[in-house]
């Protein structure tokens, strides 16, 4: 009769340490899977959000460029036309020199 509940209850142990052994893979694997994401996202998603904003800053930068010197362009032919008119027939011959 001892040895009976020796024996159960060292297969009770036994299951006990079974299960917390599964419970604590469990939590590592979890953990481990939190790194993994963490570490994808360190290593590829913020370089490449970094570099999405920085070709977006790149390219406003270029088209307020671009829009700048079409304001000045146009503001340089308004001025031309103006001076054109203000100098009445003889103005061919300002532009021509």
């Amino acid at each position: 009769e001892v040895e009976k509940q020796a024996r159960i209850e060292e297969e009770r142990t036994q299951a006990a340490a079974a299960e917390a052994r599964a419970r604590a893979q469990r939590e590592l694997q979890a953990i481990r899977a939190n790194l993994e994401r963490a570490r994808l996202e360190v290593e590829q998603v913020l370089p490449a959000q970094a570099q999405q904003r920085a070709q977006e800053f790149q390219a406003r930068g270029a088209a307020a460029t671009l829009e700048e010197n079409a304001k000045a362009s146009a503001q340089a032919s308004q001025m031309l036309v103006q001076v054109w008119q203000d100098t009445g027939v003889d103005a061919s011959e300002l532009f021509l020199v």
